[in-house]
């Protein structure tokens, strides 16, 4: 089984409950990863076969028993500092109500307000196409696999334009972390829609700049207060300090 199952069809929620259900298939115990390329909400369906379609890059589709709330809260388990990121960046930017996971290169968007209900989600880093019709948004992923997702309010571009944001302060954040241990983030070839607005003028991504760099800041004096406070009663507290800031950098080179 791959997602090909369904070879050069343009695949829907209903479809897949009708015409292509028999082509699902049942998987047990699947672990949460980040090559799940979409969620599909079947909750309200009552079917004893489970709760979600799965839309995975190397599993293909298949049913789970659990909610695509549950699921995406097992993201938690894979990478519990991605939901903090996620958490801090959409209170920054006030993007609340369509609350995405983002970490990295990694990006997963509700289709709807999924706060307290599930939703369909889409996962951003696959796709490299997409439009909107009516109530409908279409995705073409870098494999050319097509998903058909409804998309009852918002317009899809501005929806995209506020994941990516997120995304690319989450990738600036971590850039400082492991620049801080004189190491290069490198940022994936393949990241879809997610670099569409990386040049982006709007005032958010303007206020991205001036936080990333209140960050850096912070990380500077983050260290300077700890040195300080290490060196509280020592004598000769500046040379110490230098001493320390020295011994840091070697550390840095030799990892």
């Amino acid at each position: 089984m791959n997602w090909y199952q369904f070879k050069d069809l343009e695949v829907y929620k209903n479809y897949l409950l009708k015409d292509g259900f028999e082509s699902l298939y049942i998987l047990e115990d699947f672990k949460v990863d980040y090559k799940i390329v979409a969620l599909l909400d079947i909750s309200k369906k009552k079917l004893s076969e489970g709760k979600t379609i799965v839309i995975h890059a190397e599993l293909g589709a298949f049913i789970d028993t659990r909610t695509t709330k549950q699921i995406v809260n097992e993201f938690y388990n894979v990478n519990g500092i991605g939901f903090l990121v996620s958490k801090v960046l959409t209170k920054l930017f006030g993007i609340t109500h369509y609350t995405p996971f983002v970490y990295g290169a990694v990006a997963y968007m509700p289709m709807t307000g999924a706060a307290r209900n599930n939703a369909d989600w889409i996962g951003l880093h696959f796709v490299e196409d997409h439009h909107q019709e009516n109530n409908r948004a279409y995705f073409e992923t870098r494999q050319g696999f097509k998903l058909w997702l409804d998309f009852p309010h918002g317009d899809l571009d501005n929806r995209i334009h506020d994941v990516a944001l997120l995304c690319q302060g989450s990738r600036k954040i971590f850039e400082l972390l492991v620049q801080s241990g004189n190491c290069q983030l490198i940022v994936p070839v393949h990241m879809g829609v997610l670099l569409m607005y990386g040049n982006c003028p709007c005032k958010n991504h303007l206020k991205l700049v001036f936080e990333i760099t209140q960050i850096r800041k912070e990380i500077i004096r983050f260290r300077d207060l700890l040195l300080l406070q290490l060196t509280n009663d020592v004598i000769a507290r500046n040379e110490m300090i230098k001493y320390h800031c020295q011994n840091l950098s070697r550390i840095k080179k030799l990892y």
